[in-house]
């Protein structure tokens, strides 16, 4: 019920909201946020906030100075007998407010309010235009521990709320705390032989999957990070899949080889070379219509039947590399980005020209992501 109580806000409200949040320094905790979002609501949602959303500090008045203000800012009009009402309402608002902190922090920001309204739909509202295009801004925390080198890539890992960190020529990787940025565990050099390249995550097997330059393919217990076994490639693998409906590893190689790896015998499945003229960089399986998208330096992309092994539909769109793929399950398009400053966005159902050009970099573009049940694109 508590984004039902949000739908009641006006935009012009919602962003008093916001600027409740900008006042605090950012973050507000479970009374001032419930005092804040009932003082929003419109007159005729709100007939007996004085009561319920502070206790008066004026007989005469019987109101608050700040809800008061707040009220008197925001047009809310004071006074009633529907006590009942608002109860049910405050009650509301304090379940969202738990429902957002999911860390139990005890205090929510804006970003995490408006993220959570926007993924359970109330994007669509029409009383919810504030932040419908998100605007992201640098986070306070930050990353505090050493490294030895830049970092070279970040794979979020989601079903183990992870954040797995990989440094320049380094033969180790971190698992970070997302929320905190804190190292959960770290595995050390002592195993690959090479620099890390890439990750993933094998849900079936709870363990984490990783490839390097020496031309190896580790998986490590999710909770310990300890090794659990190795598998040996006669190339090096730069990006790695796990399908969980076939419980296959695919793998694609700085030579374009897309690999298929049993994990049960620990061996090599089966393989297919030439298909791509360059390096394969990233690999994505599409799970609404079981098939695997590669993404390559000579500009193809290429969705693959996972039980043949056989290409079924090519993209050409890009001029120059791609290296990053991303889908979206609520549109039901495909996302490539590269060397060309643009990212495209396709039907993988028709092999054609690509839907959309999405311009405005200057530079080339390094990657390319989805937020989950918006039309949000990130590059």
């Amino acid at each position: 019920e508590g984004a039902e109580v949000m739908a009641h806000i006006s935009a012009e409200n919602l962003e008093g909201v916001k600027q409740d949040f900008v006042a605090a320094g950012g973050s507000l905790a479970i009374e001032p946020f419930v005092r804040s979002v009932l003082c929003s609501l419109e007159p005729m949602e709100l007939t007996a906030l004085q009561d319920a959303a502070s206790p008066p500090a004026d007989a005469g008045s019987g109101q608050s100075p700040t809800s008061a203000a707040q009220g008197a800012r925001r047009g809310v009009r004071f006074g009633g007998d529907d006590m009942s009402k608002t109860i049910s309402r405050a009650a509301a608002v304090v379940d969202l407010f738990r429902r957002v902190d999911v860390h139990g922090e005890g205090a929510v920001t804006w970003d995490e309010v408006s993220n959570y309204l926007v993924e359970h739909g109330m994007v669509n509202a029409d009383q919810f235009t504030v932040d419908s295009v998100k605007t992201y801004e640098a986070s306070s925390v930050q990353d505090t521990s050493k490294h030895d080198s830049a970092v070279d890539k970040l794979a979020y890992l989601e079903q183990i709320d992870a954040v797995l960190c990989i440094s320049r020529n380094s033969r180790g990787f971190r698992l970070y705390d997302p929320k905190r940025c804190t190292v959960r565990a770290e595995v050390g050099g002592s195993v690959h032989r090479g620099s890390v390249i890439n990750a993933c995550y094998l849900d079936s097997y709870q363990h984490v999957a990783t490839c390097a330059a020496d031309m190896s393919i580790c998986m490590w217990d999710s909770t310990s990070l300890a090794l659990r076994s190795r598998l040996a490639a006669k190339e090096i693998q730069l990006c790695l899949q796990w399908d969980s409906a076939s419980r296959s590893l695919f793998s694609g190689s700085i030579e374009g080889t897309l690999s298929c790896w049993d994990l049960n015998q620990r061996c090599l499945a089966d393989s297919v070379k030439g298909k791509h003229k360059g390096a394969i960089n990233d690999l994505l399986m599409v799970k609404d219509m079981n098939m695997l998208a590669s993404a390559s330096s000579d500009g193809g992309i290429l969705m693959w039947d996972t039980t043949t092994m056989r290409p079924k539909r090519t993209f050409k769109g890009h001029k120059k590399g791609t290296f990053s793929l991303a889908y979206s399950t609520d549109y039901r398009c495909l996302l490539t980005a590269g060397l060309d400053q643009e990212a495209l966005v396709w039907n993988p159902y028709v092999e054609r020209v690509p839907i959309f050009r999405l311009r405005g970099h200057t530079h080339a573009l390094c990657g390319v992501a989805v937020v989950p049940g918006t039309p949000q694109i990130l590059s």
